[in-house]
């Protein structure tokens, strides 16, 4: 248990410093280095790492109604915490091929289903695009 949560700390600085490096506190995208002419195409190369173009390709957040710095903290804490929980469900098996294909498929469902419970968080908030389900035509009594 101690180890798990070592591990999720560890896990979660690394994104944390990564994020707080590449992203000020309002959100938008440091520029580091020389300042060069071209700053809008060196936005751009940037991108970001695919676990969170993934949820944001498959839930459909809008960028622009979340703060990408908070955003980016917040899937952080949730990746660190489903590696932790794969990784300490690991040390228990033995064998080194089986320790790796149940780590493979276990890795899969607790990031599908940490996503999914995410991604519902998300839409209860309002910031996922092209939100029907709070554009409903209400109904009115006769």
């Amino acid at each position: 248990m101690l180890s798990m949560i070592i591990s999720i700390i560890f896990i979660y600085l690394i994104y944390y410093f990564w994020i707080s490096y590449n992203y000020d506190k309002n959100g938008k995208l440091k520029i580091h280095g020389k300042k060069k002419k071209n700053n809008k195409e060196e936005l751009e190369e940037k991108k970001l790492p695919s676990e969170f173009e993934f949820f944001i390709h498959v839930y459909k957040i809008d960028l622009s109604k979340v703060n990408i710095r908070y955003f980016l903290q917040f899937l952080a804490l949730v990746i660190a915490f489903d590696l932790s929980v794969t990784v300490t469900i690991m040390n228990f098996i033995n064998g080194l091929w089986l320790r790796i294909i149940i780590g493979f498929i276990l890795m899969i469902v607790i990031v599908l289903i940490s996503f999914k419970l995410a991604g519902n968080y998300f839409k209860k908030k309002g910031l996922i695009l092209n939100d029907k389900t709070n554009n409903k035509p209400k109904k009115t009594r006769k």
